[in-house]
Parts: C-alpha cells; structure tokens; sequence
C-alpha cells in the first residue's frame, strides 16, 4: 500500500511538473516566423475584448499578441513594438496575425 501512495504521489508531481513546463510562455515556438518587425510604431487597440496592435501604416493588418502585459492593455496607446509574425491559417479573420512580442515600449 505504501509502495501504491507513492507511485501515485510520483505521477502527480511529474504530470503537474509537464503541465507548467507547457504553459510557459513559448507562444508560437512551433510556428515559423514570416516576417520580423524592429522597433515599430503601432497603437494598442481594443476590438471585440481582444487586445490588438495595429503597425502605423497599415490598413487592415491586425497582429494578435502571444501575451500582452496588463499595462499595454489600454485601447488606443501608442507604442513601439519589436517581434515575430508568425505564419497564420487563415480562420476567416481577415488579415489577423500571431506575433511574438520581444520589446514593447509606450
């Protein structure tokens, strides 16, 4: 029985250990990068409850950020953005585009 507990105790912790290691923030990491943005200007805006950051110049381009932080989440903030695009499947979005933030400054 004792033998049993801990087994079952040294599952848990490896499963729970995997699951984090999943959940870290490598998004898209599987995912080829179509282009790379350096120190762009763009504006942070608010559509449907999703944040987007829209690259000045672009018309209907929108880049869905992998994880934005809490202080860039204010509608129409202009910042200054280095990243990934990452190849995007069309889902019936127009024009939405994953990107990997690496600098992001207001």
């Amino acid at each position: 029985m004792k033998h049993c507990f801990i087994s079952i105790l040294l599952a848990i912790t490896f499963l729970s250990c995997k699951k984090e290691e999943e959940t870290t923030n490598n998004c898209f990491s599987d995912i080829a990068t179509s282009r790379t943005i350096l120190d762009k200007q763009a504006t942070i805006q608010l559509i449907n409850n999703e944040f987007y950051i829209i690259e000045n110049g672009t018309i209907d381009t929108k880049l869905l950020p992998c994880s934005l932080a809490d202080d860039f989440k204010i509608n129409n903030l202009p910042v200054t953005i280095t990243g990934e695009v990452k190849n995007t499947i069309p889902t019936g979005v127009c024009c939405t585009e994953n990107f990997v933030v690496n600098k992001i400054e207001k």
